[in-house]
C-alpha cells in the first residue's frame, strides 16, 4: 500500500508518491529524501518563535504522523522485497516438476456408478439409456 503524504514546504516539481514500474530501492530513496524533509521542518518548527504555541503543537503532531506513515511506507517497501527476493530464491531451489500425465480413460469406458453427473443434455441422456 503506497500512501502520498503531502508536505508543507516540499520543493516545486517534487513528488510524494514514486512512480509505477520503478524499483524498491528508488522508492526507498525518495521516501528516505522526504522524511529528512519532515525532519529538517520538525527542526525549525522547533525554533519557530512566530507561531504561537497552540499552532506549534498541531503542526508538530502533523510532522510525527506524517514521518510515521513515510516510515511505515519504507518497511512495506523493505518487507515486499523481501518475500519478493525470498519467493524467487524459492522458485529457484525448488526441483522442476514432472509433468502430470493426461487423462485417457473415456467416460463410455467408466462403470456407470463411478461417471461423474451429466453436464449437458446429451451426457443426460446418456446416463439414462445406462
Amino acid at each position: 500500500m503506497h500512501v502520498a503524504v503531502p508536505t508543507a514546504a516540499a520543493p516545486a516539481g517534487s513528488s510524494t508518491s514514486a512512480p509505477s514500474g520503478s524499483g524498491s530501492d528508488a522508492q526507498i530513496a525518495r521516501l528516505q529524501a522526504q522524511l529528512k524533509q519532515l525532519q529538517k521542518q520538525m527542526k525549525d518548527l522547533a525554533t519557530d518563535s512566530t507561531m504561537d504555541a497552540s499552532a506549534k503543537d498541531k503542526r508538530q503532531k502533523l510532522l510525527q504522523t506524517q514521518m510515521q506513515m513515510v516510515m511505515e511506507q519504507i518497511a512495506q517497501i523493505q518487507k515486499a522485497a523481501a518475500e519478493a527476493a525470498q519467493a524467487k530464491a524459492a522458485a529457484r531451489s525448488a526441483p522442476p516438476t514432472a509433468p502430470t500425465a493426461p487423462t485417457t480413460a473415456r467416460a463410455e469406458e467408466e462403470p456407470v456408478g463411478r461417471r461423474a453427473p451429466a453436464t449437458s443434455m446429451l451426457g443426460a441422456l446418456l446416463d439414462e439409456v445406462a
